[in-house]
């Protein structure tokens, strides 16, 4: 039973287990079978959207981002950014990938948080990136770029003049990206060439997901689309 507020977003499942966050700022590690509080750990308002890996679970509250031992919910350790953390953390490697209200995206190191490096990007961060051979990062003022693995060069940018506030999904060698004006772009995520493009109604603000050979997007209704 959770007694510390309200449940504020969707649970995350980890293997048998399940994160969840509340409206009082309480991170709490359920058993998925019954749900059996494992242990709660306040950490402040306005918990991010926490991102379980490598039995730790990282999690932002403002500036700052947490790394807790699954098993007992102590705080492994802490990062401080420059400016308000507004992306759930990716895993890419042994790195975590987390970006900011400024347009900083950072790489931390999982195991103790210490800054590997970060780059500049052109608007706010408000969606996690997308990992593969290469990091795809989209920023608020519209821009979708392709960085290396170690961030230090831009492999290809491509600017599609809305903001974007999804991660995009990468299916088959295509970077699919929707933007608040209700537009879906598929790229080629090698080269940023755009494929194809299809208009929706309202804003696509959460990501697409992949399945049985169709695309589902949400923007004023649910979208099917052949991939």
């Amino acid at each position: 039973h959770i007694d510390q507020g309200v449940v504020q977003q969707a649970p995350v499942l980890y293997r048998d287990r399940l994160v969840v966050a509340t409206e009082k700022g309480y991170l709490y590690l359920l058993q998925a079978g019954n749900g059996q509080v494992i242990w709660g750990r306040p950490l402040g308002l306005g918990l991010g959207a926490p991102m379980p890996s490598n039995e730790q679970i990282f999690v932002s509250t403002g500036r700052l981002l947490s790394a807790l031992d699954m098993g007992s919910g102590t705080v492994n350790w802490e990062f401080e950014a420059a400016s308000r953390l507004t992306t759930r953390p990716a895993v890419f490697g042994d790195l975590l990938l987390v970006g900011t209200e400024r347009g900083v995206l950072y790489a931390l190191r999982q195991s103790d948080g210490q800054e590997q490096w970060r780059t500049q990007l052109g608007g706010a961060l408000n969606a996690a990136p997308a990992v593969s051979d290469a990091i795809f990062v989209v920023d608020r003022s519209g821009g979708v770029t392709a960085l290396s693995p170690d961030g230090r060069q831009a492999l290809w940018h491509v600017d599609v003049g809305a903001a974007i506030n999804a991660t995009p999904l990468l299916a088959d060698g295509k970077l699919l990206v929707g933007a608040s004006n209700g537009l879906l772009y598929a790229l080629d995520a090698g080269d940023g060439r755009e494929l194809a493009r299809i208009q929706l109604g309202g804003s696509i603000d959460s990501s697409s997901a992949l399945g049985e050979g169709l695309i589902y997007v949400r923007a004023d209704q649910i979208y099917a689309l052949g991939s």
